[in-house]
């Protein structure tokens, strides 16, 4: 993994400590060449999950260049858990148009998925 992804999927996982709730998920939503965009943890008293609260804070004007979004699971007996989005946020990010998720397993590692790259869009993916 690179350094730069490193430190974003670091960033998330300071996110995801915010969190109220038993899973303690964070995610940064990133746009054309890394740029961090938005960022969240999930929020039990509203119900909302880190992916979807990530959405909702990118600035209206930013939304055509988000193309990527990185999510961690912070656990209380190891550093990271599985965090890969369920099935409504992954609804939520193809419908805004999000390329590729990175997202936190078990052994510590991100993993990636692609949902609908463009060839006309540059998608930020590095280090797998």
């Amino acid at each position: 993994m690179s350094k730069r992804l490193e430190r974003l999927k670091e960033t998330a996982y300071k996110e995801a400590l915010k969190s109220n709730g038993i899973h303690r998920h964070g995610a940064i939503v990133l746009g054309n060449g890394g740029r961090i965009l938005a960022k969240a943890c999930n929020n039990y008293d509203n119900g909302c999950h880190a992916e979807v609260r990530a959405l909702k804070r990118v600035p209206h004007d930013a939304k055509e260049c988000a193309v990527a979004i990185i999510v961690v699971r912070a656990r209380r007996n190891q550093r990271f858990g599985l965090s890969r989005p369920c099935v409504a946020c992954q609804a939520a990010l193809k419908a805004a148009n999000i390329d590729v998720v990175y997202y936190s397993t078990n052994n510590e590692t991100l993993e990636y998925e692609t949902f609908h790259e463009n060839e006309h869009r540059p998608v930020f993916i590095e280090g797998h």
